[in-house]
This record gives structure tokens, C-alpha cells and sequence, in this order.
């Protein structure tokens, strides 16, 4: 008899994780229909009892062509510049450092030590139109469930991403980042979405959540435009007429260090 339960455990098991590994390659199909959004972004954040709102331009093309200019909401002051093409990522942002601008060619992130807050993957993965790859699955009491894949960080740790998946949609409804003792290091929450004619949940409302530098944004996108063909030099580092920074080769204080 307990052999037989076993076995009928595994088959049970198999069964479901068929399901969610199903749900999955459905959300896959569905996403390949997008391949350029251009938008709006308001971000709120808020960092102890710092608020502060920023208005902008968001640019994206698969797979990590991503570009992202704000200015302040209250006197319209050019506040930050985050950019991403095929071979280097850079970001820009008056409240990091007015002085400087920082850059690194994806073959040496791994040389970084950058803080997972300033990990363009992370924003990138936000986006929620890309490819998931299916990894260990892990299912929730509230019939949502997880797909884990084990990453190195840009600090050289052992990290796990939580893909959140809602089955009911089915659309990725949250990222996290896991250290090695299940410590949630970082957080997206999409709050709202849209739903396109493709059965693509977009982003309408993220929160993004880290902990340790106590740091909330609420990032909202609005007039969302699919496919729309996008300029190349979008993808271009712009001259900010301050220095640049090589993150590959450099220590940065309040960046990498």
C-alpha cells in the first residue's frame, strides 16, 4: 500500500508541474507577439521619508535593448538617463552623482559588484514580455505559483529569481530575488496590467521593493505602444558632459563598493 501511494504521489506531482510547466509555455507563445513597447513612466519613490515623483520616456526591444529618461515632476529638471543596448548598459542619475555617469560592457558585469538595485537585468526582466526559462517550481497556498532558477548576482553570490505566475490569467504577476537563505533581497509586485489582444499582460503598476535600502518605488506606465519601430540612436549612450565611469574597472562609492 505505501508503494502505491508513492506512486501515485509522483504521478500526482508530475501531473501538476506538467500543468504549470504548460502555463508557462503559454505565457512564452504569447509574449513573442511583442517585440518593441514605447510608453510614459511616472516613478514614485521613496526612500525613508524622502518622496520624490519622476516623469519620462520608456524605450524597449528584445532582448535587452532598454532606455528610460526622467525629469522631475516638480520643476521638469533632467533628473536621470538608464540605457541598454546589445553590449553595454549605462545609467545616469543627478541624485547618485550630478558628477558622473557609469557604464560597463556586459562581458564584465560579473567584475561590477554592482547592487542588485542597479542591475539593468532587473529592470529589463520587468518588462514581463520575456522568455521564462522553466526551472523548479514551487507552488503557493493561494494557487499562484513560483518558477526558481539559481543566478550569480553582480556581487559573485548565489542568487535565486522568483518568477511569480498567477495560472488564472495566466501572466507573470512579480519577480523576487532569494539569497541563499530564502531572504527576499529585492522585490516587483505588478500591481495592474494590461491585457492585450494577444493575451499579453503588460505593466500598467509595479511595485518595486529593497529592503536593505529601505527603498519603494511605484512605477506606473501609461499610452503603451506595441511594436512600434524605435530609432537607433535610442540605443545610443548619450554625452552628458560629465565623466564616465567604467563600472568593469572601477570602484564607485554608493555603486559598487
Amino acid at each position: 500500500m505505501k508503494k502505491l501511494l508513492a506512486l501515485l504521489f509522483i504521478l500526482f506531482s508530475s501531473f501538476v508541474f506538467a500543468d504549470e510547466k504548460e502555463i508557462i509555455n503559454q505565457i512564452n507563445a504569447s509574449n513573442k507577439s511583442i517585440v518593441t513597447l514605447v510608453g510614459d513612466s511616472q516613478l514614485v519613490i521613496r526612500k525613508r521619508a524622502l518622496t520624490f515623483t519622476l516623469l519620462g520616456k520608456f524605450y524597449f526591444q528584445k532582448d535587452t535593448r532598454f532606455r528610460m529618461s526622467n525629469r522631475s515632476a516638480i520643476d521638469n529638471e533632467f533628473t536621470s538617463d538608464i540605457g541598454s543596448n546589445e553590449t553595454e548598459f549605462w545609467f545616469y542619475g543627478k541624485r547618485i552623482n550630478r558628477n558622473a555617469m557609469y557604464r560597463c560592457e556586459y562581458g564584465n558585469i560579473l567584475k561590477t559588484r554592482l547592487k542588485d538595485s542597479l542591475n539593468p537585468h532587473w529592470m529589463i526582466e520587468a518588462m514581463g514580455v520575456g522568455n521564462i526559462k522553466i526551472g523548479t517550481i514551487q507552488k503557493q497556498s493561494d494557487g499562484k505559483f513560483f518558477n526558481l532558477e539559481e543566478r550569480t548576482s553582480t556581487r559573485r553570490s548565489k542568487v535565486v529569481i522568483g518568477t511569480l505566475i498567477d495560472p488564472s490569467k495566466p501572466a507573470i504577476v512579480g519577480y523576487y530575488i532569494f539569497d541563499k537563505n530564502s531572504r527576499v533581497l529585492g522585490s516587483i509586485t505588478i500591481v495592474d496590467s494590461y491585457k492585450t489582444t494577444t493575451n499579453v499582460y503588460l505593466p500598467k503598476r509595479m511595485e518595486i521593493r529593497w529592503p536593505q535600502e529601505e527603498v519603494i518605488i511605484t512605477w506606473d506606465l501609461s499610452n503603451v505602444q506595441i511594436n512600434k519601430t524605435i530609432a537607433s540612436a535610442t540605443w545610443t549612450m548619450p554625452n552628458l558632459g560629465v565623466p564616465v565611469i567604467d563600472l568593469g574597472r572601477v570602484i564607485a562609492r554608493g555603486v559598487n563598493d
